[in-house]
């Protein structure tokens, strides 16, 4: 379960691009990987006004016991808001 929060006032999260002709709603992605092996295990896109929860998920292996995960909560809309979390499972 992940449980997400915007901090900023504004409701709407729209984002004026140049190279479109109006404007669009800023969404994320939630991205679980292993950095170890660079494996993508879980994806999902997330669009939200002021806080959500999602469930994601993830199908382990069965010699998975000693590595660690990390979440990524990507932007597709800004740069430099990307943001990650190492997950440990044990």
């Amino acid at each position: 379960m992940i449980n997400l929060k915007r901090t900023n006032k504004p409701n709407k999260q729209r984002v004026l691009i140049s190279h479109f002709p109006k404007a669009k709603e800023a969404s994320w992605f939630l991205i679980v990987g292993n950095p170890k092996n660079n494996d993508i295990v879980a994806l999902k896109r997330v669009n939200f006004n002021r806080y959500t929860s999602k469930n994601l998920s993830v199908a382990l292996p069965n010699d998975f016991w000693e590595e660690k995960l990390e979440l990524y909560l990507m932007s597709d809309s800004y740069i430099g808001l990307d943001q990650y979390q190492t997950i440990d499972l044990f």
